[in-house]
């Protein structure tokens, strides 16, 4: 760190603070990032005061490539790797169905984030959880919970501590288990069995990909759980968890494999319940996760026994549309997460006058997956910053930039698109800034943009045959997930397609919490909550069949799948 680094670092930190117009403060709403600390640090001892570092903070080399010895390896402590017994908790196991039946949890289980929210009595009854709070995320963050693991060589931890312990060993080249979702939505089932790398394990007890996403989904479970308990709701709800548009191939083993994960975590979030904060001893997660493999009975009960998976999209759609009046409209649904952005397509039949509530139906073969999303978003920054500043494949500072920028690229992109820049500082202490405006022009950008666009394309048109037949058409588009934000992916509703015979116009849907008052107090939160919202409803839009053929070319009822057609008629 140098002084010239240092004041940019501390200018752009206070760019970022606020004035509390109620109380007249000054505050900082946002992620103090590391550089920022290391800068303020530098002031301080330049100016004679000697800061203060925790005593289990690496300490930061100066110039660029030594390695950081932090205090685990400095000492070579390490975990047993011996086998070591351990008494799990199995009141999960005392009763063979679900406590109060009026309440349905969804988890929504993301890669980048994860949310959850359950539903009581009707779903009117929204209890929007704030893991984020739970889990010590920034203020801004209530209710999305990382989805990040970070194992030292005695400890695992979780969320938001695995990323701030990371964040100390960025020059070591360690990486966090991130997306964890990822490795079922993109990789072979079977190769889940397959054990972490040393960059991610540096200990001597070994843990599979399966270990770990278990061991997250129990993290996320006691979470859940915890708070519900807090409302004087049993642990012991029935739930469901909700999935991308997985292929045909995949759908069947991705399921039963999250299936079986969950109701381990059960067991091993009350195992583990009230002790994440510092991390689990990793001898004992072996132990229980040993112990736990061995049940002959788990609780399964937990799984709602109709639609214990829900389909993102569907879920969404079952989340965004209340108000009905009276009409039928045509809808897509664009999930935008940080692994996939999934697309559908719905016809939405509001009824007004009678029930608030539309019936809503997915049209056959229009659900799509683009395996892109945030992450790929993360992926282009890296590179921007890489090009930037000449670092060169190949050569060891390239290595140690990677290794070091991974670790905090999300809170960078997060800040960019939050605050239109985002100020980087590389291993040799060299500082620099991207602006969004430039950055949305780098070629990763636009080729994502482009990719966003033609499944959107792809997937109206399998319904632009039955359903918009040569006529010019409208499709509202509602943007759920993390990403829905993103500018390109508000651009998507910005001009027609032309498909087939038809020109189809699409345009942003109004935004569902503007108009329904269950939404009110979680409105600039809606984008993230809507698979948990859809997917804790009583009853879903089914999935497994749908309409198949337009009924806009004729008063009666066409092609409608035999289900649909009573709901259809009312």
């Amino acid at each position: 760190m140098n002084t010239e680094n240092a004041i940019l670092l501390i200018q752009n930190l206070l760019d970022r603070l606020e004035t509390n117009p109620e109380t007249g403060r000054t505050r900082l709403d946002t992620v103090v990032t590391d550089n920022e600390v290391e800068a303020v640090r530098y002031v301080l001892h330049a100016l004679g005061a000697e800061p203060a570092r925790d005593d289990d903070d690496p300490a930061i080399p100066q110039g660029g490539d030594a390695t950081v010895e932090t205090p685990e390896e400095d000492s070579g402590a390490d975990a047993s790797a011996s086998p070591r017994r351990i008494a799990l908790c199995l009141s999960s196991l005392e009763r063979d169905r679900p406590d109060n039946n009026d309440v349905i949890l969804c988890l929504d289980f993301g890669t980048a984030f994860s949310k959850a929210v359950a539903t009581r009595g009707a779903d009117e009854h929204l209890l929007a959880l704030p893991l984020g709070r739970l889990a010590g995320e920034p203020s801004d963050l209530v209710y999305p919970v990382s989805s990040t693991l970070f194992i030292t060589r005695r400890r695992i931890l979780f969320g938001r501590e695995a990323i701030e312990t990371s964040l100390k060993y960025r020059t070591s080249g360690r990486k966090r288990f991130e997306s964890p979702k990822q490795y079922i939505s993109q990789g072979e089932i079977e190769q889940m069995e397959r054990e972490v790398d040393s960059a991610i394990n540096p200990s001597k007890v070994d843990f599979t990909k399966s270990d770990l996403i278990t061991m997250y989904l129990s993290f996320l479970t006691d979470l859940a759980c915890s708070d519900l308990e807090n409302r004087g709701i049993s642990r012991y709800v029935q739930r469901r968890f909700a999935v991308p548009c997985w292929d045909s191939e995949r759908v069947e083993s991705a399921e039963r494999a999250m299936a079986r994960m969950l109701a381990e975590a059960q067991i091993l979030a009350d195992t583990f319940s009230g002790k994440w904060k510092g991390g689990l001893d990793i001898a004992d997660v072996r132990a229980a996760l040993d112990a736990v493999s061995g049940q002959d009975k788990l609780p399964d009960y937990l799984l709602c026994s109709d639609d214990r998976c829900v389909r993102e999209t569907i879920a969404a759609a079952s989340g965004s549309f209340r108000i009905g009046s009276g009409k039928r409209k045509l809808y897509m649904v664009i999930d935008v997460g940080a692994g996939t952005t999934d697309y559908e397509l719905f016809v939405v039949v509001e009824r007004a006058g009678r029930d608030d509530r539309p019936r809503v139906f997915p049209i056959r073969n229009t659900n799509k997956t683009l395996r892109q999303a945030g992450d790929i978003v993360d992926e282009a920054l890296l590179e921007y910053i890489l090009e930037h500043e000449d670092v060169v494949r190949g050569t060891p500072q390239y290595d140690t930039n990677v290794s070091s920028l991974l670790l905090q690229i999300r809170e960078h992109k997060e800040t960019l698109f939050r605050e239109g820049s985002v100020t980087y500082a590389l291993q040799n202490d060299k500082v620099g800034t991207v602006q969004k405006e430039n950055f949305v022009q780098h070629r990763r950008m636009e080729a994502f943009s482009k990719r966003l666009r033609s499944r959107m394309a792809e997937s109206i048109r399998q319904a632009e045959r039955e359903w918009f037949g040569g006529r010019v058409a409208r499709v509202d588009v509602v943007l759920t997930g993390g990403g829905a934000k993103l500018p390109m992916v508000q651009n998507l509703a910005k001009e027609p397609l032309d498909i087939g015979d038809s020109r189809v116009v699409v345009q942003l849907a109004r935004d569902p919490s503007e108009t329904d008052e269950r939404l009110a107090e979680i409105r600039h939160f809606f984008p993230q909550l809507a698979v948990g919202i859809g997917g804790a409803a009583r009853e879903l839009p089914n999935q497994k069949n749908s309409v198949a053929s337009s009924v806009f070319s004729a008063p009666k009822v066409i092609g409608l799948a035999p289900q649909y057609k009573k709901g259809w008629q009312e």
